[in-house]
């Protein structure tokens, strides 16, 4: 595990953790919109996985496997928000 200073982002581990709650409360609200139908929820829910990725990649010194997964996790978020066709591209 890396020290602080072996981040990319020189920050500490509690700065990073509320950032990683934060994310994923918003991500969860974005699902529970897209779930709702909302229009702009699936929007939301691309940049904040994008985001989400940046921030782990971020912080791939301290755990680079689980953030290979998560990063891989939001890729096929971000698939699955673009590629969905039906409600999301203006059919309901």
């Amino acid at each position: 595990m890396a020290t602080d200073q072996q981040l990319v982002v020189q920050v500490g581990y509690p700065v990073w953790g509320r950032v990683h709650l934060i994310l994923g409360a918003l991500l969860i609200l974005s699902g529970l919109g897209v779930l709702a139908r909302n229009n702009v929820a699936p929007v939301t829910g691309i940049v904040l996985a994008a985001l989400c990725a940046l921030v782990n990649l971020a912080f791939i010194g301290a755990h680079p496997l689980w953030a290979v997964v998560v990063i891989a996790v939001d890729v096929v978020i971000i698939y699955a928000m673009t590629s969905a066709g039906g409600w999301a591209a203006g059919e309901r």
